[in-house]
């Protein structure tokens, strides 16, 4: 069985979940009720992105926000470094086996992303890996 790296079904939701923590007081601890109540995630797909935020070192293995977390919340630019480098910590055979993923086509991410999980063609995860990483991508500046 493949390795896959952090994906969600849920990957449209991406721009707003880190919209609405920009905005939100930083909790204690990360629950699903704060992402129902306070962000206003209320669907049972959008459960799926407290692992995504764990996968990204947002949240510690207890759910409590890190400084990664607490730093995205900063100024546009300074989140926009937070987040491309979380994505590089959390998709690390991505960025190894081409450390610009982030300026490829989503064709050519697909195909790297398939050759390092050495996935099948009809991989049914594989276009929510990576419409999850382009999502995420879109949300970073990878200049740094």
């Amino acid at each position: 069985m493949a390795k896959y790296p952090p994906y969600v079904n849920a990957y449209g939701k991406i721009s707003t979940l880190f919209t609405a923590i920009r905005k939100a007081s930083v909790p204690p601890k990360f629950t699903h009720d704060f992402l129902s109540s306070v962000l206003g995630l209320k669907s049972s797909s959008d459960r799926a992105f407290v692992p995504l935020l764990k996968r990204l070192k947002f949240l510690d293995t207890a759910n409590v926000p890190t400084k990664a977390y607490k730093d995205y919340r900063g100024t546009a630019a300074a989140a926009k470094k937070v987040m491309a480098a979380q994505v590089r910590e959390a998709y690390p055979d991505v960025f190894t086996a081409n450390e610009y993923a982030h300026n490829l086509s989503k064709a050519d991410r697909t195909t790297l992303v398939r050759r390092i999980t050495r996935s099948a063609e009809d991989d049914s995860y594989i276009p929510a890996v990576v419409a999850t990483l382009d999502n995420l991508i879109q949300l970073g500046d990878f200049s740094a």
